[in-house]
Formats: C-alpha cells, structure tokens, sequence
C-alpha cells in the first residue's frame, strides 16, 4: 500500500498505439468542424402520382421512407447506374514439352523401334481438370456527386475539407472523398464519395496564430477599443462595461450576425470561434503553432496589470518579447486619456520579470536588445505600481473610479488571446 505503480510492457504498447494513430484520422485540437453535422443517405422515393383526365392517382403504401444501401441489391444498385462487368479469370495455357538442341545432342534423336520390337505404349494422359468456376457479376460503383452549400455565417479563409464519420472508430476523417472542388464565390463544396452517413466540414483551428501585432486603448471612461492583427484577418473588438462586441472587419458579411452585437467575452469568443475566426488559443495550441514561451504565472499577472490600469493607459506588442526570454515580457505603453489613435512618439518599452517591473531604455526602433531600465525611472514589483507612480492626477483619478466590471471584462478577453506567447 502507497507504493507507486509501475507502467507495464502492455501499457507502453497501448500507449504507443494510441499514438501511431491512422493519418487520415482528424485530430480535433488541431481541427474545427464548422457549420455543424450533415446527413448524407440514399432514401427510394414513394410511388408518385400520376395525373390523367383532371384525376390524381397514386398507389397508397404502409412502409415509410426507406433508405437505400450503397452498395446494396443489384436491382437497386442499376437504378443507380452502377456497371455491370464480368471479370474473367486469365487462362492457364498448357506448357508444352519441347525438347531443347542441346538435350538432343546429349541424348541424340528418338530412336525409331526395331523390326518386331513392340512399341513403348503412350503415357497415359493426366486427369482432366476440374472445369473453372462460373464467373460471377461484378457491379462497378460510381462514386456519387455532392455539392454542399456552405452556410452563409462561417468564414473560410482556406479551402475547407470534407470529413466523415466513423462509427466503427469513433472519430472523423478525411479519405473516402475525391475531386474536392471549393468555389468561394458562390459558397459551395463539391465532391464525389461513395460514403454516406454523417458529414461536415473543417478548417485548421490555428490558421490565424501566432498574431502580427495588438494593440489596446481606453476609449473614455469604462470603454476600450482591443485591435489584433492575426495571420489572415484583422478585428477590432469594442469593451464597454461588462460587454464586447466585434466592430471589424466590414468587408466579411459572413461576420455580419456579429456586428455591433454586444455579449459577454465567453460567449464573443464562442461566437467568433464557431464563425470560423479563432483568435484564442488553447492551453495545447503550442502543439500545432510557433509561439514565445513565457512564464505563466508572470504571464497572467501582467494580463490583470493592464486590464486595472487601462482606464487610463493603451497597450502594445514588441518586437523586443520574442528575445526577452521566458522570465520577462516586453510590451509598449503609454499614457492615454483621449479617444483617438496613440502617437508613436508616446510609446515606451516596459519589461516585467517574475521578479519586478521597469522602464527600458530602448524602444521600438532601438538596434538591439537591452534590459538597461531608463534614466530618472524607478523599479517596482508589478506593472500595476510601475503604471500608476509614473501617471499624472487625471490618470490615477480614471483608474481608481474605474467599474469594476469593464476591469474583469477586458481581462478576460486578453487573457483568452494570450497575446504575450501568440504574438
């Protein structure tokens, strides 16, 4: 009793064959279906009226809709088209004893029999062989053409794949499809499969990861304007109170159901993530994307920092986070307390360690990296005191009659787009 168990061989095996897993098997940490789930049958159509002198005749059946397998009856399978071909074995062909020139001058020429010499009786030929079996009908299944209307309200910023449903396995995946053809003018997915059952469409849950850049500012008091520049697509994500709304992009219609649609930051990031935008990572997405390691307990405290300090100051990404390490983050601020854009000339570099916070010497367009703190600065435990020593009156006066429910909101949705390890 309390001793540790030890893995067996048979646990590393099974281990190991969870791991060796089928490549067409989609794994769903790395993959999102989006439109939600199809069902793809064959059903045989009721008898069908039929109209003649102003009467309306149709044969009345007990049986409901019947599905129709595929591949099925033969009978069923010619209303499909199905060909029908007959596959002939090939025919052995007797292997003749010939003799060779070179057995004839070792053995020389068949000796004709002598004058009363009785002649050698002929060999006796082998059993007759048994007559081939019939040859059975093979019908030839074509594979049937499906165009799927894509949904009008899901973004694909590549081309989506079809999957299918394994009932046997338990998961989805991608073979059992051909001639996948996507038209992103008309919204439509075509393909042709001889599969049936369920089915949806998934795109790479990572493809706008890892960020180009962010950028956070106060808009006023309890309001805050959150833009961040993916891989592919750019949002602006308006803060006001306890809500969230997406602002942009206006040129994506299928985000139109969104827009200017306020809600809480969980159900935002469960909207855009179903609308095929996923800007929040999860805690297993270094797996499948490049991203700046950082200490997450640093990483966290800074995230609460910004969201109690930016009543009053705007934030930004550094090209100077990704040499930093994994102790420090490297960020930009500056005091804000206007609605409008922040001036470059504002911005200044800020590190906060696991150990203390500081100003940095260098900035954006500084040639190399330095920890140098500024001249005249100060060192402090936390962003949140570094902030609000260096603030004027008007500053301080905004963040401490700041709501504390615009606060928890906007920290929340920076800390769903870990923009210090994504970006």
């Amino acid at each position: 009793e309390g001793e540790e168990k030890k893995p067996t061989t048979a646990d590393a095996e099974e281990e190991e064959e969870l791991l060796e897993l089928d490549e067409d098997v989609i794994d769903l940490r790395q993959f999102s279906p989006l439109g939600g789930v199809m069902y793809l049958e064959l059903l045989q159509l009721p008898p069908q009226p039929v109209f003649a002198r102003g009467w309306s005749i149709v044969e009345v059946v007990d049986e409901t809709l019947q599905r129709v397998l595929y591949p099925g009856e033969p009978e069923d399978l010619k209303k499909l088209g199905a060909t029908l071909t007959l596959a002939t074995p090939a025919e052995e062909k007797p292997v003749a004893k010939e003799t060779s020139q070179a057995q004839m001058l070792l053995e020389g020429s068949p000796k004709e029999p002598a004058e009363g010499e009785a002649e050698t009786p002929a060999e006796k030929p082998e059993a007759e062989a048994a007559p081939p079996a019939p040859v059975q009908p093979t019908y030839v299944l074509p594979p049937v053409g499906v165009t799927i209307k894509l949904p009008s309200t899901v973004a694909f910023y590549e081309e989506p794949q079809p999957a299918r449903w394994s009932w046997e396995g338990k998961h989805w995946r991608l073979d059992g499809f051909t001639d996948i053809k996507y038209d992103e003018e008309n919204k439509t997915l075509s393909f042709k499969t001889s599969t049936f059952g369920l089915l949806t469409v998934i795109q790479d849950s990572h493809l706008n990861m890892p960020f180009q850049s962010w950028e956070i500012r106060p808009r006023g008091n309890n309001a805050a304007l959150f833009t961040i520049i993916a891989a592919i697509v750019e949002l602006e994500i308006e803060i006001k109170d306890d809500k969230c709304c997406l602002s942009q992009p206006e040129d994506t219609p299928e985000l139109d159901h969104l827009r200017k649609k306020w809600m809480a930051p969980k159900d935002l990031v469960k909207a855009l993530r179903a609308a095929g935008v996923n800007i929040f990572p999860e805690p297993d997405s270094s797996k499948f994307v490049s991203m700046t390691k950082k200490d997450e307990s640093n990483e966290m405290m800074l995230y609460r920092c910004m969201s109690m300090t930016l009543p009053a100051f705007a934030f930004s990404w550094s090209k100077w986070n990704a040499e930093a390490g994994e102790d420090r983050i490297v960020m930009q601020a500056a005091e804000h307390l206007e609605d409008e854009p922040v001036n470059e000339d504002d911005w200044c570099c800020f590190v906060q360690s696991t150990r203390r916070a500081k100003k940095l010497k260098i900035n954006e367009f500084s040639e190399e990296f330095s920890v140098d703190h500024a001249e005249g600065s100060v060192l402090r435990s936390n962003m949140y005191h570094m902030l609000t020593d260096m603030a004027s009156e008007k500053a301080r006066d905004r963040i401490q009659n700041a709501d504390y429910k615009f606060l928890h909101c906007a920290e929340e949705l920076v800390k769903s787009t870990r923009l210090f390890t994504y970006s």
